[in-house]
């Protein structure tokens, strides 16, 4: 399982803040990037390497453990966006 900290540390990552020239800009969280519009599933390696910014090989011990959801069709193992989005609490 994902410890606190870590989970904390992946949902402080949406809603952060940057300045810029005129004021502050609302950065954009990693899963709401125009590049994942439509998607309703991702691959082990885009949610886990892409999104929350973690190595190939954390990424697929992570998803093993159950620490990223995922689904199984056949072969493939999936990460849902809705589940993806609530780990992030988005």
């Amino acid at each position: 399982m994902m410890k606190q900290h870590q989970k904390a540390a992946l949902a402080s990552t949406s809603g952060q803040t940057k300045p810029t020239s005129g004021g502050v800009a609302k950065v954009r969280s990693p899963i709401r990037d125009r590049k994942w519009d439509g998607r309703s599933t991702f691959s082990v390696e885009e949610a886990g390497c892409e999104i929350l910014g973690l190595s190939k090989v954390s990424a697929y011990a992570a998803a093993n453990r159950g620490d990223i959801p995922t689904i199984r069709i056949g072969r493939r193992l999936l990460v849902p966006r809705l589940a993806l989005e609530k780990l992030l609490g988005e």
